[in-house]
């Protein structure tokens, strides 16, 4: 298998590079480093298993290592919802336009296959939780969200027009080692600016799945395995969800801070965009066979202590 990975040197990504190296693919990482960090596939990089090309997926010059492809996991996006609000337009550039020069590279370089990794925040706020994904009433209530169902649409379309494979996963909260964002990176961030005080938005209760990275790599290798329609689409999480308090009071406990002040920001959320309640319903990935064992307070905890373990210039 020659695979193409966009976004290969990010978080989630990189992740996903090292799965598909032990399993002895070809890949080649198309990554512009903006969110990404060279360090997470240095290695495979030095030993040649990985071709790194430094491209931005808004300008030219990247599409023709394409060409060859067997398939292409389109891991690239901006993946900031709270920063959303603030540039809406930007955001749809870098995550739908970017989308369909991707599917114009694969459609002109012969490539029919693509995994596509969406989010649980196309739901927006469902009444139905568990959250199936044939939940019938599409409703994003963040920039990032609205874009990212706008990506599915044109991930089907062009799979049903031209006949590709076409795999498009909706995750809960991802997290793990290399994160660089999200309320486990920030609360790390800010306790250790103040370890006395640590200021949490919203109110505290924000309740959401939370899934281990290499949880996350398994279900979606495992789906692409034992799936051949032209459009999948599934859910991935845990199967259960923990509080934003519990998270801080894992944070705090996994820095060794066990005397920290909490502060409420207040309101119901911490953004605007955000979803205080999420869970999604894994029934049809369990249905192929796939399940995780890791609970989302134990991915929490385990995310927490590797986070803490990194270096303090990645905060």
């Amino acid at each position: 298998m020659n695979a193409v990975v966009t976004g290969g040197a990010g978080f989630i990504g990189s992740h996903l590079v090292d799965a598909l190296i032990a399993r002895g693919e070809t890949v080649t990482v198309i990554d512009n480093l903006s969110t990404g960090d060279i360090r997470n596939i240095a290695g495979h990089i030095r030993s040649g298993a990985v071709r790194f090309i430094q491209g931005d997926l808004l300008l030219d010059g990247w599409q023709e290592h394409v060409a060859g492809a067997s398939r292409v996991y389109h891991i690239a996006a901006d993946p900031d919802v709270r920063a959303s609000a603030a540039n809406p337009e930007g955001v749809y550039i870098r995550n739908v336009t970017a989308t369909v020069r991707v599917l114009e590279a694969m459609r002109e370089a012969g490539c029919t296959e693509i995994v596509f990794t969406s989010t649980s925040t196309v739901y927006g706020e469902a009444d139905l939780i568990p959250t199936p994904e044939e939940y019938p009433r599409m409703e994003p209530i963040s920039i990032y969200g609205g874009t990212k169902l706008a990506c599915e649409a044109m991930i089907s379309a062009y799979a049903h027009t031209y006949g590709w494979k076409s795999w498009v996963f909706r995750f809960a909260n991802i997290i793990g080692e290399r994160s660089n964002h999200g309320v486990i990176w920030d609360f790390i961030h800010k306790l250790r600016e103040n370890p006395s005080e640590l200021e949490i938005l919203g109110d505290g209760k924000q309740t959401k799945s939370y899934c281990s990275v290499s949880a996350c790599i398994d279900a979606v290798l495992f789906t692409v395995a034992h799936t051949k329609a032209p459009f999948t689409c599934l859910n991935i999480g845990s199967e259960d969800w923990i509080d934003v308090t519990s998270i801080a009071s894992i944070v705090s406990d996994e820095m060794g801070l066990p005397g920290v002040s909490f502060h409420y920001a207040g309101g119901d959320r911490g953004w605007v965009g955000d979803i205080p309640r999420m869970l999604l319903s894994i029934e049809k990935l369990r249905s192929l066979g796939w399940r995780s064992e890791v609970t989302s307070e134990q991915a929490v905890r385990d995310a927490a202590r590797a986070l803490v373990r990194t270096r303090g210039d990645s905060f």
